[in-house]
Order: structure tokens, then sequence, then C-alpha cells
């Protein structure tokens, strides 16, 4: 596994990931990121998507995630064909 997950607090106040340097899951959130800071419509509906996700699954971790994950492979596809197309 290239990424660790930690936190802290009951309920948690904090969240942390560690991920390799220069593997899939390190690219996949510097692209995510890269998208939503260049992209405001995007940013707005991640927001909208993890507050309903939020209220639908309060005490659900792995069905929030699991909720987000679409948004996020779609995110990362528009994102990378938009790269590609730029270069």
């Amino acid at each position: 596994m290239d990424r660790r997950f930690f936190r802290k607090g009951l309920p948690r106040s904090h969240h942390l990931h560690i991920v390799a340097l220069g593997s899939p899951a390190y690219h996949d959130h510097l692209d995510f990121r890269d998208a939503l800071r260049a992209e405001p419509s995007l940013r707005q509906r991640y927001a909208a998507l993890k507050e309903a996700l939020a209220g639908r699954y309060k005490y659900e971790r792995a069905k929030y995630v699991e909720g987000k994950s679409a948004f996020v492979a779609e995110t990362l596809a528009f994102w990378r064909d938009r790269l590609t197309a730029c270069r």
C-alpha cells in the first residue's frame, strides 16, 4: 500500500494522509488538488457532494468515502485529459 491514514480525537479533530513520494496516490492527491484549485465549478460541486454525503452517512465513514469515489475519478480523468490536451 502506498498510503497511510491517521486520525486523532473523538470526535475526530484531525486526519492526516501520508503517501509515498511519486506513487499513484501521490499523483492522484496532487492532481485532484490542482483540479479543484483551477475550476471553481468543481470546488462547488465537490463541496455540495461532501455536505450531502456527510448528512446521509454521518456515522458511516466508508459509505461517505465511497460516495465521493465517482466524483474523484471523473475529476481526475477530466483534469488529466485537459493537461494532455495542453501539451
